[in-house]
């Protein structure tokens, strides 16, 4: 599928400007806090809750957050980390696996803050008998006809540009994507501006997993502002 995608992008007119999370469907930035649970917020917090919300209508833009940056409205309609992240821990707080994350939402669903709030001194609790029942309201699509299969995610590497207009492509079409990098060392090396530049391509050992939402570029991108 990404092949072909890739063959059609070339002819595509992308716009300049996207960004998934300035929608009503994206719920606000949290924290994850002490917690390890960065690739179940990457996919369940944000991810799969802006796709049931979008999916639903569900007007999340007036929600509100406490000073750990925690929603505290809207706690139905946002999907917890801490139902992801318990299940595929292996009872550790070291972090989770995007494929063992993609596979939960998409075999048992996913479980609000409601009914499985975020906990950050908690990594082991398994969820209530509410959060299951209704998390499996909320599954996500698999991408094959083996629903038991292990791997139901799937993932590619940007190694070129025309992997960056596939990349792009799906950012247009509505659908964000869950990368890996180091945190450790790229975030001391962002920029006055917040951009990592090709000086941080070698950093290949990953640890932490971050959101993309969306790009500027053309007339849309000042690369002596990208905040403006």
């Amino acid at each position: 599928v990404l092949e072909n995608a890739a063959g059609s992008v070339e002819n595509s007119l992308l716009p300049n400007e996207i960004d998934l999370s300035a929608s009503n469907y994206f719920p606000p930035v949290g924290s994850q806090g002490s917690e390890g649970s960065c690739v179940a917020w990457s996919v369940g917090y944000y991810i799969h809750t802006y796709y049931e919300a979008k999916e639903h209508n569900w007007d999340l833009s007036g929600t509100t957050m406490n000073s750990s940056w925690i929603p505290t409205s809207n706690e139905e309609l946002i999907f917890s980390p801490d139902f992801i992240y318990h299940q595929i821990n292996s009872g550790v707080d070291n972090g989770s696996s995007y494929q063992m994350a993609g596979a939960v939402v998409t075999r048992l669903g996913c479980a609000t803050l409601d009914t499985m709030p975020y906990l950050t001194y908690d990594h082991t609790s398994w969820p209530l008998s509410s959060a299951w029942k209704e998390a499996v309201k909320y599954r996500g699509s698999y991408d094959s006809n083996n629903y038991w299969n292990y791997l139901n995610s799937g993932y590619f590497q940007i190694e070129d540009e025309n992997d960056i207009k596939v990349l792009k492509q799906l950012l247009a079409n509505g659908y964000m994507v869950s990368i890996s990098i180091n945190a450790g060392e790229i975030y001391d090396l962002l920029n006055a501006n917040d951009v990592m530049d090709d000086t941080t391509a070698a950093l290949m050992n990953t640890n932490h997993a971050n959101t993309i939402v969306g790009y500027k570029e053309g007339s849309a991108w000042d690369k002596s502002n990208p905040d403006n």
